[in-house]
């Protein structure tokens, strides 16, 4: 980059440049007297400063300065921003371990299912699959439980037909279109869509002609 040049007054004095405004020499600025004349006459004298000087030093502090600044500014909004993601995540899932799957007599010969929705709002596509391996042989479709309520389907004299070899997988949708998926010993996963597909196997309900009994859920407060 050119040096950047001011011009100031002088006045000859003799052989030399008197300045009128003092200018004191510091790193880089040169001073180079032009002036060539007679006692008492105004000459022109240059004052060539570097941009690197003391000038642009200034300069890039300041730029300095406001990048820090906004640097900081862009951080602290990405951590609240981080923060709120977090928080907000950890509620959904305190709510969605506010629904509960049991199985009524014994696990090596279940004769019911019941589901326990303890959350302020209902949940959806309520559906509990009897999985062998990865296989779904059977499944219980509920459909809907709504908020403080528990709904249960006795497999009555089918019970025999019930698969016990099979491992009881909740799965169900929250009121915000999340989907969730509870294994034995509280195991709570977020799933997808894909993954909460139409289940294979026979559907209990339908099959068996199972009623549903409804009753408010324990330890609810509406």
């Amino acid at each position: 980059m050119w040096p950047q040049r001011q011009v100031v007054s002088a006045v000859a004095a003799g052989s030399r440049c008197v300045i009128r405004s003092p200018i004191h020499e510091t790193g880089p600025e040169v001073m180079r007297s032009l002036c060539q004349g007679r006692r008492g006459r105004t000459c022109a004298t240059y004052l060539d400063m570097n941009t690197s000087g003391r000038g642009g030093s200034s300069s890039t502090f300041h730029e300095w300065i406001n990048t820090v600044g906004v640097v900081l500014a862009v951080g602290l909004s990405l951590f609240s921003l981080y923060r709120d993601q977090t928080q907000r995540a950890d509620d959904e899932v305190r709510e969605a371990m506010k629904v509960s799957l049991y199985w009524t007599g014994t696990g090596e010969a279940p004769t019911g299912v019941l589901v326990e929705n303890q959350q302020s709002l209902r949940i959806l596509d309520v559906v509990v699959r009897l999985e062998v391996g990865d296989a779904t042989v059977q499944h219980v479709r509920f459909g809907e439980v709504h908020s403080c309520t528990q709904d249960s389907f006795s497999f009555g004299a089918h019970q025999p037909q019930v698969r016990t070899d099979a491992l009881f997988v909740l799965q169900f949708r929250d009121a915000a279109g999340h989907w969730w998926q509870m294994k034995p010993g509280a195991v709570l996963d977020r799933i997808d869509s894909d993954e909460a597909s139409q289940p294979g196997g026979d559907d209990l309900v339908t099959a068996w002609g199972l009623k549903r009994e409804t009753g408010p859920a324990s330890g609810c407060d509406q």
